[in-house]
């Protein structure tokens, strides 16, 4: 079944398309622009169109474009931002994470391994996302994750995602979720999770260790979470607190 987005008042209306200003309807805007297409698509649906400014804006979350770009992590290395666009004007954007210390299970990132940034550079991931992604996924339904995702992994054809690169196919994927929730009017949370009715709970870390962490902890991450909070501002405020006890009760060892 057909998703419509009002983006704008104005319809199309009959086989020659003649476009009606929603402000010469003379409707309330909800209620009747529900009213005219069900009568419309009723009548035949093929030739009824919502538009923005003039423009054809039936939405079924088609992705029309893909723009990735070199950023820097708050470490100075490089990495990914991707950006997707549905419909050829709704944006959602994603930044690529990367640690300092990788696994021997994970999956590959693609560096470019010349003299920039002592070859943590990401332009050939880049690359690959407009070059090889890109021209796969134009015209996709952004809205299907599941066949996005597995496309991707079809196009890299690798175990580790060595070929297209990890954060080539992150980037893109997580950007598309964004699109999608965007398009859907929705927060992102809410579009994965139609069901979800209780605010995803924030996760801090308070103390690392591992190999990158100069001390001699052995687990990389000790992290809490403040599941008794009743809202965002205050789960927020308890994980600050036991930041800051924590700070304390380490000062007096």
């Amino acid at each position: 079944m057909k998703q419509f987005r009002i983006v704008d008042f104005g319809i199309w209306i009959g086989k020659d398309l003649q476009y009606i200003p929603w402000a010469n309807c003379h409707f309330g805007p909800c209620q009747s622009a529900i009213r005219i297409l069900k009568s419309k698509i009723e009548e035949g649906g093929k030739n009824v169109r919502l538009v923005s400014s003039g423009k054809d804006i039936m939405s079924e979350n088609t992705l029309t474009d893909i723009n990735a770009y070199e950023i820097i992590d708050n470490r100075g290395m490089p990495t990914i931002r991707v950006a997707v666009c549905i419909d050829n004007q709704i944006w959602g954007k994603a930044d690529v994470p990367s640690g300092s210390s990788t696994g021997s299970y994970e999956a590959v990132e693609i560096r470019d391994g010349d003299a920039r940034y002592r070859g943590k550079g990401v332009q050939k991931a880049i690359e690959n996302i407009h070059d090889i992604i890109l021209p796969e996924l134009r015209g996709k339904d952004a809205g299907n994750q599941h066949a996005i995702d597995t496309l991707m992994l079809e196009l890299d054809g690798t175990e580790t995602k060595s070929k297209l690169g990890a954060n080539a196919i992150l980037g893109v994927s997580l950007a598309v979720a964004r699109a999608a929730a965007n398009a859907s009017g929705k927060t992102l949370y809410k579009y994965l999770n139609t069901d979800a009715n209780i605010l995803p709970v924030p996760q801090a870390c308070l103390l690392n260790g591992g190999v990158h962490a100069g001390n001699d902890l052995d687990i990389q991450e000790f992290c809490v979470m403040p599941t008794g909070a009743q809202t965002f501002t205050e789960s927020v405020q308890i994980l600050c607190e036991t930041f800051y006890s924590l700070k304390d009760i380490l000062l007096d060892k």
